[in-house]
């Protein structure tokens, strides 16, 4: 089982192998033209989160260093930080009007890195960031408090998908 990547529209899936931490690794790749990018924790560091996480922010980092580098423009904060609090957002919008940028969503998986990262303005405006393992127990709570919660997850999130 698994995801059939043939059966796939409209997207192209690219996997690369390689220590996502290393300047050198990274920089072979097309990162000027990607449309999105998705950063997932390194299950080698699984047991060690703020590792995992440790090494998920340098690789967001380096990217951003790069297509910085490679576009010749700085990122653009289109918001303030007043803004945005203001507005009740996680974090600023960015200029993408001229493909400067991709957006990059990260997974984080302790939650002292995401108080971390909330509390630094420049790392909060690099990314979206998707704390998993409170995701994952948000919704083991949501069951354990109502069992009947459990069928709108299988028909949402289960295999077969959600049909209407």
């Amino acid at each position: 089982d698994g995801l059939d990547v043939d059966s796939l529209q409209n997207l192209v899936i690219k996997h690369f192998h390689g220590n996502t931490s290393v300047r050198r690794k990274l920089e072979i790749l097309p990162i000027e033209t990607y449309s999105s990018c998705m950063i997932f924790a390194d299950e080698a560091f699984e047991s060690d989160t703020l590792h995992a996480d440790s090494h998920s922010l340098a690789t967001l980092l380096l990217i951003r260093d790069i297509q910085s580098t490679r576009t010749g423009t700085t990122p653009r904060i289109s918001i303030t930080s007043t803004d945005m609090k203001a507005a009740g957002l996680a974090r600023s919008i960015t200029d993408l009007s001229h493909g400067e940028r991709c957006p990059i969503i990260c997974e984080v998986l302790d939650p002292h890195t995401q108080k971390t990262i909330s509390n630094n303005r420049h790392l909060s405006l690099t990314s979206d960031f998707c704390q998993t393992n409170k995701l994952i127990a948000q919704v083991l709570a949501m069951v354990a408090e109502d069992r009947t919660v459990n069928l709108l997850f299988d028909e949402l999130l289960g295999n077969a998908g959600c049909n209407m």
